[in-house]
């Protein structure tokens, strides 16, 4: 009989403490990247070029962000093979050093981190060199499709 009471007050004890658990909130409060920008000053090789990943939201920060980087050795065609992936590893802000931009009047970019639930990355993104007129300027802009 006494094996029977602290069977039923074990069961009881058990489910005062399940009816306290609050259920876990399966939302997220990652948001997603909504562009990459870059600074709209005269480009001048001996400081690279900064991008900067704008719009996300993802908690805990700071994260590592992976830069990739796709050189191109023309402005008409776009080609992000692997085999011309450049990796950057950062923050949300990075300098593209220019022994990567040298020769590339354009190139295409990504940006990846991790949220809670996996991988958290950028649409693909291409920016041209251009002179800004009536000036020997050199900028970055982004490149419309």
């Amino acid at each position: 009989m006494r094996f029977k009471y602290q069977q039923l007050l074990l069961c009881l004890v058990a489910g005062l403490f399940l009816a306290g658990c609050k259920p876990k909130e399966l939302t997220s409060t990652c948001q997603g990247f909504e562009g990459i920008t870059v600074t709209d000053r005269c480009y001048v090789p001996s400081e690279g070029l900064t991008l900067n990943a704008v719009g996300h939201r993802v908690p805990g920060e700071p994260r590592q962000f992976r830069w990739y980087i796709y050189p191109q050795r023309d402005t008409v065609n776009t080609n992000i093979a692997a085999r011309f992936e450049k990796v950057l590893f950062g923050t949300d802000q990075i300098t593209i050093p220019d022994s990567l931009l040298r020769n590339s009047p354009l190139f295409a970019v990504k940006v990846e981190t991790t949220c809670e639930n996996g991988s958290l990355e950028s649409m693909y993104y291409s920016f041209i060199r251009r002179t800004r007129p009536g000036t020997s300027c050199a900028i970055w802009v982004r490149k419309e499709k």
